[in-house]
């Protein structure tokens, strides 16, 4: 009995163990198939999340609440979806991710339409209108073929009469306000609307400033007036106008150099700054290397070594004159970062000259101090003052920023024969502060002028001659905006200049029928996904 007894209890509890052991298995074949469901509903949840922030990016753009290029961190159901869209020529690249208890969907989609409908900008645009006055045979335009936009575009209500004028094509000499599509629409722009991201691939004024302090090392203070230059600074003079000893350091990266010395007058020349005072140095710029090279011009000593002229001091790729220095800028070809109080462009030693090339200047005041012929490319101004009266100025491809939230004066009162900018090279023209622009002869802009939220007075007309603005105007303000345009004034929006503009500066947007696009052909031409 014994024996069998053990036996069974055996047998028992090797049964109770395969009993175990079946439960267990069907337990995790339960549990597995648990898992497989739950997955594959979670999965569904991310997928479906994934094509709805497809959907939700395309309608918004196809109705114009969203332009291409904006992103959101949203829900759809259970899931977290995040959207982000880029601009690619009449293309616009859709990626969305949604996510669900580790369970996560990527999707991209290409939407690809022709332009039909009216865009989200014309060829004026303004917050808000205070005065128009249109006298003569004077115009503002937007007569593009493939791009029909409205001529003027304003946020408020004013009633304009007997000037503004649909066409099915624009006549040879317009009059008026003039556009193949409405060509005037009031109430076009919520008063909390910031137009910046409508402009630039940016979406207030706060991080424009922050784009021309990282490309230009423009350092500004709290009004946004430009303050001096961003980077580390070596100093080149003492109190008592003798050199410091770290001066001497050509071997410090030329890329975070700020050369600071305190100078009344300098003068740039060819490749070659020179100022006068205690302590008297060349600047040469350096052409293949992209940085001055301060030399010493006479006998100095530091810490009781004697350099001789002509002795390499030190290198950089910006200057700081001081808050005192007064800068003429002749005929010079170069680069680099400059700052200085006041910069006089077009005189050298009192006589004229006629070329200027690669400069940035981080200044308070920039005059022209020549009256004749003055050409100029590739150069940036970013000042509290700027005055442009000028014959025959002519600037390429360069940034005229006046900085301060009203604190100062944007004065472009062009002569005959004065150009700024070109189709090929436009210019790109934002005012902080008054801006007053006006003509007396031909002349003529061409590029992107805007205006800012904390620009007080925004005022263009007056002068006499023909002048064309070729391009597009914005104003972000809701203050002062008054257009008092006569004679043989005309505003014409051309998208070419602000293409060009956006090749040259990347900030900007190109192609601006890309905003607001109603009854377009929209294709979804590539979708592709990826599960992890």
């Amino acid at each position: 009995m014994r024996k069998v007894k053990g036996f069974i209890l055996g047998q028992t509890l090797i049964l109770i163990l395969a009993l175990l052991i079946m439960g267990l298995t069907g337990l995790h074949i339960s549990w597995m198939g648990f898992r497989t469901l739950s997955a594959e509903q979670r999965w569904h949840i991310v997928d479906r999340a994934a094509n709805g922030g497809i959907m939700r990016a395309s309608e918004r753009i196809i109705n114009g609440i969203w332009t291409c290029g904006l992103t959101s961190n949203e829900t759809f159901g259970l899931a977290n979806l995040q959207i982000k869209t880029q601009r690619a020529g009449n293309s616009c690249f859709i990626w969305t991710r949604a996510d669900y208890r580790n369970a996560t969907v990527v999707k991209i989609a290409l939407l690809y339409y022709t332009l039909e409908g009216p865009s989200n900008l014309g060829a004026v645009n303004l917050k808000r209108l205070n005065n128009i006055n249109l006298g003569g045979s004077a115009s503002i335009v937007s007569c593009e073929v493939e791009c029909k936009t409205p001529a003027l575009m304003i946020g408020n209500i004013v009633t304009i009469t007997n000037v503004s004028d649909n066409v099915t094509a624009c006549p040879n000499n317009p009059n008026g306000i003039i556009s193949t599509t409405k060509a005037y629409v009031s109430n076009a722009f919520p008063q909390d609307r910031d137009l910046t991201a409508d402009v630039f691939q940016l979406n207030n004024r706060l991080e424009l400033l922050n784009r021309f302090s990282n490309d230009y090392r423009v350092d500004f203070d709290n009004n946004g007036k430009p303050s001096g230059i961003v980077g580390s600074y070596i100093s080149i003079t003492d109190q008592n106008g003798g050199l410091l000893a770290n001066a001497v350091n050509p071997q410090r990266p030329p890329s975070h150099d700020v050369c600071s010395a305190s100078y009344n007058n300098c003068v740039a020349s060819g490749t070659v700054i020179s100022c006068i005072g205690n302590t008297k140095l060349d600047f040469h710029w350096d052409l293949v290397n992209s940085r001055y090279i301060v030399k010493n011009k006479e006998n100095i000593t530091i810490n009781g070594i004697n350099y001789n002229p002509n002795t390499t001091l030190a290198y950089c790729q910006a200057l700081d004159l001081g808050n005192n220095a007064h800068l003429q800028v002749g005929s010079f070809i170069g680069g680099g970062f400059i700052a200085a109080n006041q910069v006089s462009l077009g005189t050298e030693n009192n006589q004229n000259i006629n070329s200027l090339t690669g400069l940035n200047f981080i200044v308070k005041n920039i005059v022209l101090d020549q009256k004749n012929n003055l050409t100029l490319e590739k150069v940036n101004i970013f000042a509290q003052n700027i005055n442009l009266n000028d014959n025959g100025l002519n600037w390429y491809n360069g940034i005229l920023y006046s900085g301060g939230s009203g604190t100062g004066n944007f004065d472009i009162n062009l002569n005959s024969n004065s150009k700024l900018g070109s189709q090929e090279k436009p210019v790109l023209i934002i005012s902080d502060n008054n801006l007053n622009i006006s003509r007396n002869g031909n002349a003529e802009i061409n590029g992107l002028i805007y205006v800012t939220d904390r620009n007080n007075n925004f005022n263009i007309g007056s002068g006499n001659g023909n002048f064309n603005i070729n391009g597009m105007i914005v104003s972000n303000s809701n203050n002062n905006n008054n257009f008092n345009i006569s004679g043989n004034f005309a505003i014409k929006y051309n998208r070419q200049v602000i293409n060009n503009l956006a090749l040259q500066f990347s900030f900007i947007k190109g192609h601006i029928c890309e905003g607001v696009i109603r009854n377009s052909n929209f294709h979804l031409i590539q979708t592709k996904m990826r599960v992890y």
